[in-house]
C-alpha cells in the first residue's frame, strides 16, 4: 500500500499534495470496513505542523468527526477528511510509503 505525496488540484481549487493509491485505497476501505461504523472515512492531518517533531498522521473519522473546515475528497468507498492547516506542510512533502499502518484493525469504540 503505499500514499504518494504530488500536486493535486481539486474542484473547490485547493491544492492538495495527497494521492492514496487504489491499492491503498483498497487496504483503508477494507480496514474501516472492520470498524462496523456506517460513513467512517479517514482523516489525515499534520501534528505539530512546522515543529521538528511534525508528523503526518491517519485517523479514523466517524461522522462528524471532522472539521467544517476540512477538505473533503470522495473516494470511491470512503471520504478523506484533510485538515486545512496541514495542506501546506504537505507540499514540502515527497513520497511516504505506509507499508505498516499504525490503524487499529479492531474495531474503533
Amino acid at each position: 500500500m503505499e500514499i504518494q505525496i504530488e500536486r493535486a488540484a481539486h474542484q473547490d481549487n485547493n491544492m492538495l499534495n495527497v494521492n492514496i493509491t487504489d491499492s491503498a485505497q483498497e487496504y483503508l476501505a477494507g480496514l474501516l470496513d472492520k470498524q462496523n461504523c456506517e460513513g467512517i472515512g479517514i482523516r489525515m492531518f499534520v501534528s505539530d505542523p512546522g515543529t521538528p517533531k511534525a508528523e503526518t498522521c491517519i485517523a479514523y473519522s466517524r461522522p462528524g468527526e471532522h472539521n467544517e473546515e476540512d477538505l473533503v475528497i470522495e473516494y470511491e468507498k470512503f471520504n478523506g477528511y484533510y485538515e486545512q492547516r496541514s495542506i501546506p506542510f504537505l507540499d514540502d512533502a515527497k513520497a511516504v510509503s505506509y507499508t505498516h499502518l499504525t490503524l487499529p484493525t479492531t474495531p474503533y469504540v
